[in-house]
């Protein structure tokens, strides 16, 4: 992985999550939509993931590990690099009757990508990140 290729991933990693933070979810999703596409080679998609990985276990507060930051992070580079991703949001009933969320990638047409699935399934909610 290339310096360029770190810097990109901590920038998305810091403006991203503050993105979130400051303005609506659908609005950074449409960001996110039009990232631009990379004229050079870009890493894999799980060196992608791991490097985000590293950076949201390290982060503080607002930057500090969630799905939903991870998918929007994660979708973005993926987008970067030439890949038809996007960012599902899902809900489901926990056994107490409390209602829990998450966010996940769909990238090509495999979900969830680039984490196991879980035992018990989230009803999709809406998909953000299609189109362009």
């Amino acid at each position: 992985m290339t310096l360029r290729d770190k810097a990109e991933i901590i920038a998305a990693s810091a403006i991203l999550p503050l993105a979130l933070t400051l303005f609506s979810g659908s609005r950074t999703l449409r960001w996110v939509r039009a990232t631009p596409r990379r004229a050079t080679p870009s890493p894999t998609p799980v060196e992608l993931a791991r490097a985000v990985d590293q950076v949201l276990a390290r982060g503080p507060w607002l930057w500090r590990y969630s799905c939903l930051r991870r998918a929007v992070i994660v979708t973005a580079l993926l987008r970067r690099s030439g890949h038809d991703a996007e960012v599902i949001l899902g809900v489901r009933r926990a056994a107490d009757g409390s209602l829990q969320a998450h966010a996940w990638i769909r990238c090509e047409g495999i979900e969830p990508f680039l984490e196991a699935p879980p035992a018990e399934p989230f009803v999709e909610l809406m998909s953000a990140g299609k189109g362009r």
